[in-house]
């Protein structure tokens, strides 16, 4: 404090007449400009010690004020002096015993300002670099406060003295975080432009924003033009209406990058005017991020459009009339429902095209629909005539918004339902005569519920079981309640497979009682009807009494397994008089001599065989449709080989498939077997004591095969059915005729000689096959 009244001595000393501007003063002293008054002074060369005093005094009440301390370090000849006045000790809250070291007084700056503080005491005093910084300091008694401090530093000869001042400024960091707060936590962003177009001050989010989208900082001072994604020029007749007093408006749609989407901004440009209000010093621009707000805006769109196209287009019908009925607006769908435009129908009352049957129930339901306001209610489907003349069904949901003064109406939402009340009508129609048919049908008809009580009994049914429906429906008899003991425990199961929707279906034949206590026998086609759901609805069965059927089949049974038993022992004594007649012709031959005579009868012994073999098979398996040919092959050939082939020299390979014949084919077959067998060995292996013969049979797409097949002599096969009047080459020929197949005979006298016969099988057992033997 001395060195400044010191310094104002010599500067009084020096001047005679000096005029003094205090507000370099006040500011180097850390006041604001608007806080301190203007004060010239002329200061005379005579100025008296009384009035300096004063200015002294003066000057005490000035710091404590604006709590402001003055401190002056001086430097020189390796020693360092510090003052300071009493309004530092009182920022410290020291007593003035004693001016801390400098690196006491560093020791009150908080951690994070230290290093700051350090280095520009130190450019201070080195360097001469003003000082200017604001710290957070911790005073003696534990205090935390903002100060702010200011120096310079001047040369003395060959000192210097550094002097500046600290000021307490807690009161106005916190106004400056109060401030901040509110900027950086509004939703807008803002940029404050000059009219030189350079940036003077903007808040966070519009530096991060801005940031974000463009990957680029934005710094105070530069022109806003430069950071414009548009036209410059553009941008600027913008900025020249807003000095200009306009208020300019402008929505920006900035691309998004790839995978994001595009981002809208609303701007607002209004002038920045001085504190006075009266001059125009910049711009001031707020932005806001409106993409949620067009996002929305264009979904409401692009809703409005879709229940346009949906009421506008679609088959239901909207519309909005008066209490008299005469229409405020209707949707084009009319057109579609009763064939008026909209402009045609305007021009018409809808109670105009109302059916005469229909009129009352329409007035009793506009009635209610007023007395009851806001709700909706369905209407009195009703027939209005379309245009064409024919009636249209419609089906309506009225709401009164009378009282709603954005429809002032009563909503009509109406659909053509022509096409299911027809329908409805024709299902009625068709169930009535359903129910007439079910009712003449020879079958009952019984209806039950998912508990199997019964519902329904036609008439049939007390023809049926003697109980009239009156009786059956008023003891809510069960079904069980018909069944005869003993098929209970079958009934029950088929019954709970129907009722818990199982089976869809099935047919049951069981005993049930009747009134009088009869039991009869019936069979039940039983039925599951299901709701939408497909949950069982109801069971249906359609009943018929088939006592005297089944007595009547039984009959047929016993009739038709006696005619069985009879035609198998026709079977067998046909077979045993084969039998007989073949040792008839045994007995001949040992009295004939003669060897051609003998070997004619042992032919007709082995045809004989042959036939009485089918009828063995006949009346052991008493199917008369299905004779196992195959297997008969095998039995027929080992009885000839028998006879013709004692020697066993002979080898028979069989490959035969599975044929089933009847007694009309199998006949024949046997007889083509036997014939071709036998003439294999009489001649094929002539002067031969070995051979092979191969048999085969098979069936293929119903055409049935049998080859015999040797490699014996061959022989001329032309020649021989040309001159041969041999009895089993004409057998051969009239079995082929027979069984209307084709006969093939190939022979080479190095490979042997082969016989095939093939036909188409047949299912039919009419008929006889003995003509075979008329020969």
């Amino acid at each position: 404090m001395a060195f400044f009244f010191l310094l104002i001595q010599k500067c009084l000393k020096v001047l005679v007449s000096i005029s003094i501007d205090f507000s370099k003063f006040f500011v180097f002293f850390g006041f604001k400009q608007e806080s301190y008054p203007k004060v010239s002074m002329r200061i005379k060369h005579n100025v008296n010690s009384d009035s300096f005093s004063n200015y002294k005094e003066w000057m005490r009440d000035v710091e404590n004020v604006a709590k402001i301390g003055r401190w002056e370090i001086e430097t020189g000849n390796d020693s360092v002096k510090i003052k300071w006045t009493k309004g530092v000790f009182n920022i410290f809250e020291l007593s003035r015993d004693k001016i801390p070291d400098m690196e006491e007084q560093l020791g009150f700056f908080l951690d994070e300002y230290k290093a700051n503080v350090k280095e520009q005491f130190q450019e201070l005093i080195e360097s001469g670099n003003e000082l200017e910084f604001e710290a957070r300091i911790k005073t003696l008694r534990g205090t935390i406060k903002w100060i702010k401090v200011l120096g310079k530093r001047t040369k003395n000869g060959e000192n210097h003295t550094c002097i500046g001042t600290i000021q307490e400024i807690g009161d106005l960091k916190k106004i400056e975080l109060q401030q901040k707060l509110l900027l950086n936590n509004t939703e807008e962003f803002f940029v404050v432009v000059d009219k030189k177009y350079s940036i003077v001050t903007f808040n966070e989010q519009f530096a991060k924003e801005y940031e974000k989208l463009f990957d680029r900082k934005v710094k105070k001072g530069g022109s806003i033009l430069d950071y414009s994604t548009g036209s410059p020029e553009q941008l600027k007749k913008v900025y020249q209406n807003v000095f200009s007093g306009a208020k300019e408006k402008r929505e920006l749609r900035y691309p998004g990058r790839e995978g994001t989407e595009d981002r809208f901004y609303s701007m607002i440009y209004k002038p920045a005017y001085d504190e006075i209000g009266n001059s125009i010093i910049g711009a001031f621009v707020t932005v806001r991020d409106i993409t949620d707000e067009v996002k929305a805006k264009k979904e409401l769109e692009i809703r409005e459009n879709r229940f346009r196209a949906l009421v506008e287009n679609g088959a239901d019908g909207i519309a909005i009339l008066n209490t008299d009925g005469s229409l405020k607006y209707i949707t084009p769908s009319i057109k579609k429902i009763l064939g008026y435009s909209v402009e045609e129908i305007m021009n018409i009352t809808l109670f105009d095209l109302l059916h005469p049957d229909d009129v009352d129930g329409i007035e009793n339901k506009m009635m209610e629909v007023i007395s009851r306001p806001g709700i909706p209610i369905k209407g009195h489907t009703s027939r209005l005539k379309h245009k064409n003349g024919h009636w249209v069904w419609l089906e309506a949901v009225i709401t009164n918004m009378l009282e709603d003064p954005t429809v002032a109406g009563i909503v009509d939402n109406f659909r053509d339902i022509t096409e299911q009340v027809e329908a409805e009508i024709q299902l009625e129609m068709l169930y009535e005569r359903l129910s007439k048919h079910l009712e003449n049908s020879p079958l009952g008809v019984v209806e039950y519920d998912k508990d199997l009580r019964i519902t329904k009994w036609s008439k049939k049914c007390e023809d049926i079981f003697g109980w009239t429906e009156q009786e059956i429906l008023e003891s809510e008899t069960s079904a069980f309640d018909l069944i005869y003991d003993d098929d209970a425990p079958k009934v029950t199961v088929i019954a709970s497979e129907l009722a818990s929707g199982i089976e869809e279906g099935n047919v049951s034949i069981n005993r049930n009682y009747t009134k009088e206590g009869k039991i009869i026998d019936c069979v039940w086609y039983n039925s599951v009807i299901k709701k939408k759901d497909g949950s069982v609805d109801t069971i249906m069965s359609l009943v018929q009494d088939i006592t005297q059927r089944l007595k009547s089949d039984k009959e047929l049974q016993d009739s038709n397994k006696e005619k069985s038993i009879l035609l198998a022992e026709i079977h067998h004594r046909v077979k045993n008089n084969l039998a007989i007649i073949s040792g008839l012709i045994q007995l001949q031959i040992f009295k004939v001599k003669d060897e051609n005579l003998v070997n004619v009868l042992l032919s007709s012994i082995s045809r004989i065989k042959s036939i009485a073999l089918i009828h063995e098979q006949l009346y052991t398996s008493q199917d008369f449709r299905n004779i196992s040919f195959d297997r008969n092959i095998e039995k027929l050939v080992a009885s000839i080989s028998e006879i013709m082939n004692p020697s066993d020299g002979i080898t028979v390979n069989y490959d035969l498939k599975n044929i089933n014949l009847n007694i009309n084919q199998a006949i024949p077959c046997a007889l083509f077997v036997n014939e071709a067998v036998t003439n294999v060995f009489k001649h094929a292996f002539e002067e031969r004591l070995s051979g092979i013969l191969e048999v085969k049979c098979s069936i293929d797409d119903n055409n049935v095969s049998i080859m015999i097949k040797d490699d014996g002599h061959g022989f001329d096969t032309s020649k021989y059915k040309s001159t041969s009047d041999s009895l089993g080459v004409k057998l051969l020929e009239m079995v082929s005729e027979q069984l209307h197949g084709t006969l093939e005979m190939k022979s080479d006298k190095e490979k042997g000689t082969s016989v095939k016969l093939s036909f188409e099988k047949s299912e039919e057992v009419s008929g006889s096959s003995a003509r075979v033997l008329n020969y």
